[in-house]
């Protein structure tokens, strides 16, 4: 970060430039630029995020207190193959092909390519990376199991509070376990003044490279740098895609003042495969299991005609409501195994059967113990450092955030919640606008079970809002 700022600087020195600095990226380019501010060099005025992480351990390498192979080998294998360090287009042919491939043709091939992007992120995780981005691998899979041993940077988290320039975060909801917490932490903690920082909770989409918000970014900066009367200043703190309603809305911050708690707690419907409850009351009990089969196992043939791998559950909505905010799931649960791995979901079934996944979250049960310090208003943090083994049969709680999804339900439509222990089984994809990579889970072949009663529910926010 210091040869950033060095960098930036530098910028600001040249005959090309009036002395100030902006910062526009997403993704690695956007992760990079609160550190970056948390040094305050004196030319930079100000940064634009989009896709962003502020605790590198725990929102990249170590997801719900899992390793995240997927990820990075996708990662390796498309940037650090001896080819790419090989590689160097002239600047000029760097710009004649971003203008090609994003003229208004992109509208025709780029859904096309959509449609076979998960072929294309396999083929990339087949390619060889040099053999120090091997190793690097190795050690963020083998020995960066806690904070300590990590071969990642920290993060600017914990200490957003250096951070004084003016700012825009988006966050794409779309990510569902890579950039999934980051913008929260980063509206709710930078030191920047309360009236010069804004949040974008935008759709869920997949779009690269990422253009979208670039013409929202130079009214920020022209607002920023040269104080261009456009009306940037007035714009609201917070504004959130809704998906239901297709709309974006408004908020004074986030999460959203007057909005209520809405507590939903499962409740069982008879066999572990049956489409169970979501109750505004906690019932009297009972259980029900689910099969916890790791990622590639070897089972028999039809094994899942005999053996549930989730759970299901489902409110119909009989009035419109708004759900928009943090949302929080607690789980009595227990296993026959020391460890295991737990994956939620919500989604939105419409009234003609169709089905659009909402939000999800994931934690690894001997990581139950939540880490205060480093949880938000959005977030919980998990304690990743000392796991804590199970004992076979004993329940424990778990809670754990999933990701926020704002959303209006209408009569006709049910709110389902889906829990199991793989992500391969809940996820979306790209074509759908969703990012989201395969965990290595669970560890064990296990057998699963949820507690009902008052320590197993999930926590919505409720707007004011229809």
């Amino acid at each position: 970060m210091e040869d950033h700022a060095k960098v930036i600087q530098w910028a600001a020195a040249q005959p090309w430039c009036d002395g100030q600095v902006v910062l526009f990226g997403t993704s690695y380019y956007g992760l990079t630029q609160p550190q970056v501010a948390r040094l305050r060099p004196p030319a930079l005025k100000g940064f634009f995020t989009n896709e962003m992480c502020t605790d590198y351990f725990r929102h990249i390498a170590m997801f719900g207190g899992a390793p995240q192979p997927d990820f990075f080998a996708l990662w390796m294998g498309a940037n650090f193959t001896p080819l790419q360090f090989r590689l160097h287009l002239p600047p000029l042919l760097r710009a004649v092909v971003s203008h090609i491939t994003n003229s208004p043709l992109k509208h025709v091939w780029w859904p096309q390519l959509k449609k076979r992007m998960a072929r294309i992120m396999k083929a990339f995780q087949r390619q060889v990376p040099t053999p120090q981005t091997r190793r690097l691998f190795a050690g963020l899979m083998l020995d960066g199991k806690t904070r300590a041993t990590s071969v990642l940077p920290a993060g600017p988290s914990g200490a957003l509070g250096d951070i004084e320039v003016p700012f825009v975060v988006v966050q794409n909801v779309g990510y569902l376990n890579l950039h999934q917490f980051g913008a929260y932490d980063l509206f709710e903690n930078a030191g920047t003044p309360k009236d010069q920082r804004w949040l974008i909770v935008g759709p869920a989409t997949y779009d690269l490279p990422v253009y979208a918000w670039q013409l929202e970014a130079l009214a920020f900066f022209d607002h920023l740098v040269y104080g261009a009367d456009n009306g940037y200043a007035a714009q609201p703190r917070v504004r959130y895609w809704t998906e239901g309603a297709k709309d974006y809305r408004i908020a004074p911050d986030w999460p959203l003042p007057g909005s209520t708690a809405l507590r939903l707690y499962p409740a069982s419907s008879g066999a572990d495969a049956a489409t169970h409850r979501l109750d505004r009351a906690p019932g009297e009990g009972g259980t029900n299991r689910w099969a916890a089969v790791p990622l590639g196992a070897i089972v028999t043939a039809g094994f899942d005609e005999v053996e549930n791998q989730r759970l299901t559950f489902e409110l119909p909505i009989e009035e419109e409501v708004e759900l928009t905010g943090p949302v929080t799931v607690s789980l009595s649960f227990s296993t026959n195994e020391i460890d295991s791995y737990v994956v939620s979901r919500t989604g939105l079934v419409s009234a003609d059967g169709g089905y659009q996944i909402l939000s999800m979250g994931a934690i690894r049960p001997a990581c139950r113990w939540i880490d205060v310090a480093r949880s938000t208003m959005t977030e919980i943090a998990i304690d990743i450092d000392t796991p804590e083994p199970l004992t076979p049969g004993v329940p424990v709680t778990l809670r754990f955030s999933l990701t926020p999804q704002p959303v209006v339900l209408k009569p006709g439509e049910r709110l389902r919640l889906d829990i199991a222990s793989r992500t391969d089984l809940l996820r979306s994809d790209v074509s759908h606008g969703h990012a989201q990579f395969d965990m290595q889970v669970p560890p064990y072949y296990a057998r699963n079970t949820l507690h009902y009663g008052p320590d197993t529910f999930i926590e919505l926010r409720r707007t004011g809002q229809g």
